[in-house]
């Protein structure tokens, strides 16, 4: 049985598709194995199509809360997210101990 927050994982999930630039293209523009490289060409033009996406930041939320581990979310590539998702930790930290 599907929890209810997975049930609404799914439903953000698809929303946000629904009205992404991305759903026009090959998924494997971002999530090729080349696509974990920041600057190969292929991570550069899905980065490039997420930042003409209306829904950029949505998505970029979206992976950040849900952890996604791979492929490039809301123009992010996975390293930048985990990067991002540290950084948040520490200042929450810094936040609990000031």
């Amino acid at each position: 049985i599907e929890s209810i927050q997975e049930s609404e994982v799914v439903k953000l999930r698809s929303e946000i598709h629904e009205g992404s630039v991305c759903k026009g293209y090959d998924p494997e523009m971002w999530f090729a194995s080349e696509a974990t490289v920041k600057w190969s060409p292929v991570a550069r033009e899905a980065i490039r199509i997420c930042h003409t996406c209306p829904v950029e930041a949505q998505c970029l939320t979206y992976a950040l809360e849900t952890k996604e581990a791979y492929g490039i979310w809301g123009g992010k590539t996975e390293k930048e997210r985990d990067v991002m998702r540290r950084r948040a930790q520490a200042l929450a930290a810094r936040r609990l101990t000031a």
